[in-house]
């Protein structure tokens, strides 16, 4: 309620009733759109996060009115910047240009956007699409549904994975420690169990990636399992991502790579 004397800002486009008079800031943003900068949004009770493909883009899309970047897959800087497969690099001897390339790439997205927060998604790359990576046909196993295959968080552990997962790892440190750049945070894909999370977030702990006030991991929820058991996944994680396409594919049983179901899986999702 209104008290007489009380000043207050009414902005009529947005339909929006501010404290205070902010006639001066208002009229600011007016003359930085009409230089050519961004146009001024009202604020959302929903924080807006975006999601970033293309790591080139990220200075251009940083100027958009969101509060910051809630998913930026992994895969998109080994596609851009890495091109090789990581035990190929590791077995001839260049793992640094994994970590540095990493490091460049996801640098260049959370100075981008900062200080406003950003989300890596740790790599989810199936074997067929690892295969295609250069050298990548002598580590990566032929499955037939790689969708429900070697994937994700069982990757990270894995005895013949786990050395690639800790150049992520070392990726991520050297971002958040050498760069400074503490608006990065992470999640981690396709975890199948409890016991999952567990096992990768203390080789995270093992890489002094420690969750705290300024660093959150999330998890992406794709598997029923993380829905029956949140209360378990709790323990390891900060938040949750909703993997809608493959959630809808386990809970439906169908393997969304396959023609002769996956039409039916699609219009459930677009219902």
């Amino acid at each position: 309620m209104l008290q007489d004397g009380e000043q207050v800002t009414v902005d009529a486009k947005n339909g929006v009733v501010y404290q205070g008079d902010l006639a001066e800031q208002f009229n600011s943003e007016k003359e930085s759109t009409e230089r050519g900068y961004v146009e001024y949004y009202a604020p959302t009770a929903t924080r807006v996060m975006m999601n970033l493909g293309d790591p080139e883009l990220a200075d251009k899309y940083a100027t958009l009115p969101v509060d910051g970047i809630g998913l930026m897959r992994e895969e998109f800087l080994w596609t851009t910047y890495i091109h090789d497969h990581p035990l190929y690099l590791i077995e001839t001897g260049h793992p640094e240009k994994v970590v540095d390339m990493l490091a460049d790439g996801i640098a260049k997205v959370a100075r981008a956007i900062a200080p406003r927060p950003m989300v890596l998604r740790f790599s989810d790359f199936k074997s067929g699409e690892y295969r295609n990576l250069t050298g990548g046909d002598k580590y990566e196993p032929h499955e037939p549904a790689d969708l429900l295959g070697w994937r994700g968080a069982s990757r990270y552990y894995d005895p013949k994975y786990i050395e690639a997962f800790k150049l992520e790892l070392a990726a991520v440190k050297k971002v958040r420690q050498e760069f400074q750049l503490k608006n990065l945070n992470v999640m981690i894909p396709f975890v199948r169990t409890v016991a999952e999370a567990d096992k990768v977030t203390k080789l995270m702990a093992a890489a002094d990636l420690h969750r705290g006030p300024d660093f959150k991991v999330y998890m992406m929820v794709e598997i029923p399992s993380n829905i029956i058991l949140a209360d378990q996944f709790n323990k390891y994680v900060d938040g949750y991502s909703i993997g809608s396409n493959d959630l809808a594919m386990l809970i439906l049983g169908c393997d969304r790579n396959n023609d002769t179901v996956a039409t039916s899986l699609m219009n459930v999702i677009l219902w």
